[in-house]
């Protein structure tokens, strides 16, 4: 048994800390007295401790990192769950300070994961159509030279795709169709080339026998990568 000279209470040998004559619970509520006075001498003292033994705690880090990964991994996805909008601005900021890289990480997803990517960036048209029209809007704004220069491209190709036996009339009646369509529904419906104008293998003619009516979003999906009985692998996909 041993007296403490701060309580003057009597406690056993484990309630004192070693060579000090005050009991634990005095000793912590003078240090916490102390460094709440002496705020700067504190920090100074915790940043010494920190640096003179970073190697030490860098190397425990990576030790425990290593024997405990997969339950690291497993506390880490439930934390990105429950904080969306955390790793979001974590990314966002990433992104800003290194455009470079994240420009080319951007490329290798899209070159290597090109269906995902379309499937995301219609499922983003479809839940933010008011956005996607406003940023369209800027677009042609900011790029109205390009939309003149595609217009006329494609204006061309069409020209050079008609052939002369093309009815005109039924022609207008598809295009006549799609805009009664887009009326009565109140979202866009596109006259569509089943076989596509321009592609890496074919290209279709501008004709009635070749056009159809499908919604807007479906058109878009679909771009100049299928038209029926197109040409496949043995894995099914575009030779």
């Amino acid at each position: 048994m041993r007296k403490c000279i701060k309580c003057a209470v009597e406690k056993l040998e484990s309630d004192f800390p070693s060579k000090k004559n005050r009991c634990k619970v005095c000793t912590r509520a003078y240090e916490h007295a102390w460094a709440k006075a002496n705020k700067d001498k504190r920090r100074a003292i915790d940043q010494r401790h920190y640096w003179s033994h970073r190697a030490a705690r860098l190397l425990s880090s990576s030790l425990r990192s290593k024997k405990n990964r997969a339950k690291i991994a497993i506390t880490e996805k439930q934390w990105r769950r429950k904080n969306p909008e955390k790793v979001a601005a974590k990314h966002r900021r990433w992104r800003e300070k290194y455009p470079e890289k994240a420009k080319y990480h951007r490329d290798l997803y899209r070159a290597r994961q090109p269906e995902t990517v379309r499937a995301g960036i219609a499922r983003w048209c479809a839940n933010n159509a008011q956005r996607k029209a406003e940023k369209a809007a800027l677009w042609a704004k900011v790029n109205a030279s390009k939309l003149r220069a595609r217009s006329a491209r494609r204006y061309a190709e069409k020209l050079l795709a008609t052939p002369v036996w093309a009815n005109q009339g039924y022609i207008e009646d598809v295009y006549r169709k799609a805009a009664i369509f887009t009326k009565r529904d109140g979202t866009p419906w596109h006259v569509d080339h089943i076989v596509p104008l321009r592609s890496k293998l074919v290209c279709g003619l501008h004709c009635e026998d070749n056009l159809q009516v499908i919604p807007a979003q479906l058109n878009k999906q679909k771009f100049n990568s299928y038209w029926p009985d197109m040409p496949t692998n043995e894995a099914g996909s575009l030779q």
